[in-house]
Formats: C-alpha cells, sequence, structure tokens
C-alpha cells in the first residue's frame, strides 16, 4: 500500500477550535488517515497520511473551514 503525506498550516481565526477538531479526528478516521492535525484559535498546523483519495478528501475539507481555502 502506498501512501501520501500532507504538510500544512494556515494562520485563520478559528472562532469554536475545540469543534474543529472534534470534526476532523472523526474525518481522518473516516478516511483512514493519520498523523496530527493541531487546531487552534490562530490557525491549523499538522502532518496526515493516507491514501492519496483519503488526503485530498481531507484537504478538500480543511479549505472549506474559514480562512481555509489556500491551503
Amino acid at each position: 500500500m502506498s501512501f501520501t503525506i500532507a504538510a500544512l498550516y494556515r494562520f485563520a481565526r478559528f472562532a469554536d477550535p475545540d469543534a474543529i477538531a472534534t470534526g476532523l479526528r472523526t474525518l481522518c478516521a473516516d478516511l483512514e488517515t493519520c498523523g496530527t492535525l493541531i487546531v487552534a484559535g490562530e490557525g491549523i498546523n499538522g502532518t496526515v497520511a493516507g491514501t492519496a483519495d483519503g488526503i485530498a478528501a481531507l484537504i478538500a475539507h480543511i479549505r472549506t473551514l474559514p480562512d481555509c481555502a489556500g491551503v
């Protein structure tokens, strides 16, 4: 099995980073991706690995978060 790795960060204003982190945990489990995503009031940072389709779906979701279209 081959893996795709994505490293990312984005400064953004998140009003409820805990809710975003909870949603990302669920999504990562569903997509069978692993790694670390740190979500805080000032943005997101992390490195994740999974199938190419799983990582593409995760990044597409992250791009829907406030101020994250440029990820």
